[in-house]
């Protein structure tokens, strides 16, 4: 019996392309995707047939790791054109004043 159910992997890789979509989306441009995108999908096409998991659920994996790449590539792009300069650090304790 596997460690993992098919829809816990499905979950796993899912969560996982969705961070390291928004790594790249903080720290690169659009281009990046491309080959990203290319060796996720020849990398669970392998582990797909190398396991012996069906066609179909092989590429039920590579669409939604594929698309989750794509959104968190989306948020962390987001995330990256916010200009966080222009809010106010919390952690400033206003100026105490003691007169003697």
């Amino acid at each position: 019996m596997a460690p993992f159910s098919k829809g816990e992997i499905m979950m796993m890789l899912f969560i996982f392309g969705i961070f390291m979509g928004t790594i790249l989306g903080l720290h690169f441009k659009i281009l990046i995707l491309v080959p990203t995108l290319v060796a996720v999908a020849a990398g669970i096409v392998a582990i797909g047939f190398a396991d012996g998991i069906s066609l179909r659920d092989t590429a039920l994996a590579g669409f939604f790791t594929i698309a989750a790449l794509q959104f968190g590539f989306l948020g962390g792009s987001a995330l990256n054109l916010r200009d966080w300069n222009s809010f106010p650090a919390t952690s400033q304790v206003p100026p105490v004043s003691i007169d003697t």
